[in-house]
């Protein structure tokens, strides 16, 4: 049978925002259908990951874009990981969800972006994530994806021991899917050593509906799943985002709940899963926090092309989300408004900042998006800035297919912040009429991506980002466009910040000489004093006690290299970069 569906479910002023979901399978009908710049960006480095030729791999995601980039700025890495869907790699046919890497040390892919390393077997619509914190497999990547020769179980499979992403020997090891037909699955780590996944279930016969969202996990070093369980009983998949914190216990997950409003939906959960297989993660609706604190017409949604969630340094819940009126005068050219959402969970309370509006583009955008969409984070765990990446269609350019559909050029956007999101910055990465080494101003740049871990190096931040690159504009299993050459193209952008080794927040100071640590607060205070590696990742607690006045530490045995002090008190958290020598 065929496995593929347009949904055409839609109620009242929703029938001209119609979702379709990509079949999952490669049975192909052919149904055609300005803001200020950043602060002090340095230079960007555009190389290319994987090309492949002949591909109908041009459409990598349904809806929010996965993680598919991961920086590492630990030894022994100390490089990025990539992952693209591969139409016949070298040597084998089908699908693959393939990786590269690329050397901090030589500023190189170590595979030809031709002929990547092969995963374990055939599939495709899955992502990767890196395991930070837990020992066993530290800093491995993990992959996930439906595969097609198991009927779209969704396998799990990461490199065995010894590893060495410079020289990788094909072993692999492998914890199989525990159901048929789980479909566009989306996996991530948490400091734990538990691998979390969500899926859709495709044929509704793990939870009695079709489209459900569900969630399942095992432990890295057991490597037997814990249980499947719905954590969305209506038919609102593939329409999901997810993001697993690394260094802590928190997953979220959110959804476009395309059955009822079309709201963003998030689902957090802060016990690694528990919370999910208890039925009650803490639930926030995005869309309606935006729509009542900006004062936005009752009826304004959001849709399936939204962003990826982030949880940052702190525990807390980030996203870059896209909201619309609900109709436009031309149904494939809506108009989006980008918001930054962020929740408090300590706090339990959560704030947004306007970001922009992004007008409808002069051609026709593409199916499952907005003017702009498809958002993914990241943040530099020193200072605490935060980035991210969203796709926009051009307002005026636009880019033909081989069989003659005009669509909207596009272009990959950078924000930053340095507020925690209270304001933004943005700047236009790169622009699909305009794709460096490429003769040809007819391509398409879709799905962004940027690593959740941002580096620093001396008195720059280290932003490493991707996008899919299409020489022939559109979707072929639209009937839009033809087989064509699918890159992924990753860029380092540096971006200046300002250098602090001596720095105070209130009244608490904290200076550094050396190897030597002063602090001096005022009041009394629980006061916790910890070095940090340029990753964000803890090395040592220098100081953890009660503490009034000043006192003069030593930082200890650790390499030398760029660290950060943090500074927790009952009243304040500082951060300072330093340079131990």
């Amino acid at each position: 049978m065929l496995k593929y569906i347009v949904s055409v479910m839609m109620v009242g002023s929703l029938m001209a925002l119609q979702p379709v979901r990509a079949p999952i399978n490669d049975d192909y009908p052919q149904n055609a259908p300005s803001s200020p710049p950043c602060p002090r960006i340095m230079s960007d480095i555009i190389t290319e990951a994987f090309v492949n030729y002949n591909s109908n791999r041009d459409y990598q995601t349904n809806g929010p874009t996965a993680t598919m980039l991961w920086a590492v700025f630990n030894e022994p890495i100390k490089g990025v990981y990539a992952t693209m869907m591969f139409q016949n790699p070298p040597g084998v046919s089908g699908r693959h969800q393939l990786w590269n890497f690329f050397d901090f040390n030589t500023n190189q892919w170590v595979k030809k972006p031709d002929t990547p390393y092969l995963a374990v077997d055939r599939g495709g619509y899955g992502n990767l994530a890196v395991n930070y914190s837990w020992t066993s497999y530290q800093y491995h990547p993990f992959f996930t994806a439906h595969m097609d020769a198991t009927n779209y179980r969704a396998d799990v499979w990461w490199p065995d021991t010894p590893f060495d992403p410079r020289n990788f020997n094909g072993q692999y090891k492998v914890v199989p899917g525990q159901e048929t037909n789980e479909v566009w699955p989306h996996g991530g780590i948490t400091a734990g050593g538990y691998y979390h996944k969500i899926f859709a279930d495709y044929d509704g016969h793990q939870s009695g509906v079709p489209y459900a969202i569900m969630y399942n996990r095992f432990h890295i070093d057991a490597q037997t799943w814990d249980g499947y369980v719905p954590i969305v009983t209506t038919d609102d998949a593939p329409w999901y985002g997810f993001y697993a914190d690394p260094f802590g216990k928190r997953i979220v997950t959110t959804y476009c709940r395309t059955s009822s409003d079309y709201h963003i939906i998030a689902l957090i959960d802060t016990v690694e899963g528990d919370m999910y297989y208890a039925g009650m993660p803490i639930q926030k609706d995005i869309t309606q926090f935006i729509i009542t604190k900006f004062n936005l017409p009752p009826d304004w949604m959001g849709f399936v092309g939204d962003g990826n969630p982030f949880i940052d340094k702190n525990g807390n819940v980030h996203l870059i989300t896209f909201v619309t009126p609900p109709t436009a005068p031309d149904t494939a050219k809506f108009e989006a408004y980008v918001y930054h959402w962020f929740y408090d969970l300590s706090a339990d309370t959560m704030s947004a900042s306007f970001i922009k509006q992004v007008p409808a583009p002069a051609y026709y955008h593409s199916l499952n998006t907005l003017a702009a969409g498809r958002s993914q984070m990241g943040q530099e765990f020193g200072l605490g800035t935060l980035y991210a990446v969203w796709e926009e269609f051009h307002p005026t350019k636009g880019v033909v297919s081989s069989n003659g559909y005009w669509r909207a050029a596009t272009q990959v956007v950078l924000g930053i912040s340095k507020d925690n999101g209270k304001t933004w910055t943005q700047e236009v990465l790169l622009v699909s009429t305009n794709v460096p080494g490429q003769a040809d101003t007819n391509n398409w740049l879709r799905f962004p991506v940027i690593s959740p871990i941002i580096g620093h190096s001396g008195n720059l931040d280290l932003v490493y980002w991707g996008v899919y690159f299409d020489d022939d504009p559109g979707f072929v299993w639209r009937g839009i466009g033809a087989t064509s050459t699918v890159k992924m193209l990753v860029g380092r952008k540096e971006v200046g910040v300002e250098e602090k080794t001596s720095i105070s927040y209130g009244k608490t100071k904290i200076n550094y000489n050396g190897r030597n640590i002063t602090f001096e607060i005022p009041y009394k205070s629980n006061v916790t004093l910890k070095i940090l590696d340029a990753s964000g990742r803890e090395i040592n607690t220098i100081y953890k006690g009660i503490a009034q006045g000043k006192y003069n530490l030593k930082i200890g045995k650790v390499p030398s290299g760029i660290y950060f002090l943090n500074l927790k008190t009952e009243k304040e958290n500082i951060n300072s970069k330093i340079i131990v020598k």
